[in-house]
């Protein structure tokens, strides 16, 4: 059920099975399936709390492998989703060399794949020969199962830290998706990754292409994660989706866009700033910022902050 999208009969056996009291690892294992989906479906607390609850429950028994490594899996992505990339990559890295069975080690060096490409593209420091441990290992497993998918995933997370072509990278890891069994997440996953780069790489018509089409596919599969990246990530490029209803402006009489910069200008950011963040540049930002201060008659950025607390704008901008 989980592989083929059926998240909500998924979810109602796993509730149904875990209040028969099934034996410890059986538990275990549907503990698992139950974080991963309650993170996938939006849920980044309850994924936690799953968390919590698997660790209550394995205190002083023996771990074996096969469930060491999902947990370390699903604790560094829910890691990665609070922005912590650095404890995502601890989360997993003492599992990155073992000889577990392929099926479960797979997974988990696409996401210290993640945790080190999300590193990089912060400008943090990237452990010294971590990357070359994630690749040794796919290379030790070889062409088990579904490899094509993993290795053109686990190439794409890896291209910031690789300084190689992210659309490029993207792009394969959205056709290896699309034609190869796996984590049926992975498909809108890799179209947002994808429209990211586009993005960020000046095409906003090819990102607003994939975007599109990511929404469909994790408003379908219910990964409202998903959707709320898409939806975070369109709004800061200037993207309308088809599903956008264009948006409310408090009562300033201020565009969508604007309100996206008197947010940032709010939070102290400079031009430079909101530029890299709403994929524009600063000269861009600036005369946004010269319209804001006209519209709302103040002054300066200062006073445009306080205007944008007082309409409680603030708690939504990122």
């Amino acid at each position: 059920m989980v592989a083929l999208g059926r998240w909500d009969d998924a979810t109602q056996l796993i509730d149904r099975t875990l209040d028969l009291d099934p034996p410890a690892r059986h538990a275990w294992h549907l503990l698992h399936l139950k974080a991963y989906l309650s993170l996938w479906r939006g849920d980044v607390t309850a994924a936690g709390a799953v968390l919590d609850e698997l660790a209550a429950r394995q205190a002083g028994r023996l771990i074996d492998t096969q469930y060491a490594v999902p947990t370390a899996n699903i604790t560094a992505w829910v890691a990665l989703v609070q922005g912590n990339a650095l404890a995502a990559w601890q989360a997993v890295e003492s599992l990155v060399d073992t000889k577990a069975s392929p099926g479960y080690v797979q997974p988990l060096l696409a996401t210290a794949a993640a945790a080190l490409g999300a590193l990089a593209r912060t400008g943090e420091t990237v452990p010294e020969g971590s990357a070359i441990r994630v690749r040794a290992s796919l290379d030790r497993i070889g062409d088990w199962g579904n490899a094509g998918l993993w290795r053109a995933v686990v190439a794409a997370e890896l291209a910031p830290v690789d300084g190689q072509d992210e659309v490029a990278a993207w792009t394969a890891a959205k056709a290896a998706a699309r034609s190869a069994p796996g984590p049926v997440h992975f498909r809108p996953y890799s179209m947002f990754r994808l429209g990211e780069a586009r993005l960020a790489a000046g095409d906003r018509e090819g990102a607003a292409t994939v975007l599109r089409r990511a929404v469909e596919e994790a408003s379908t599969l219910g990964a409202h994660l998903i959707r709320t990246w898409v939806d975070d990530l369109a709004r800061r490029g200037g993207i309308r989706l088809l599903q956008d209803v264009p948006r409310e402006g408090n009562g300033l009489d201020l565009t969508a866009r604007e309100l996206e910069v008197l947010k940032l200008v709010a939070l102290g950011r400079t031009n430079r700033e909101s530029g890299e963040r709403l994929f524009i540049s600063a000269k861009t930002a600036s005369v946004h910022v010269s319209n804001i201060l006209a519209k709302l008659g103040v002054a300066s950025r200062v006073e445009a902050a306080a205007v944008a607390h007082r309409e409680g704008l603030i708690d939504s901008a990122a």
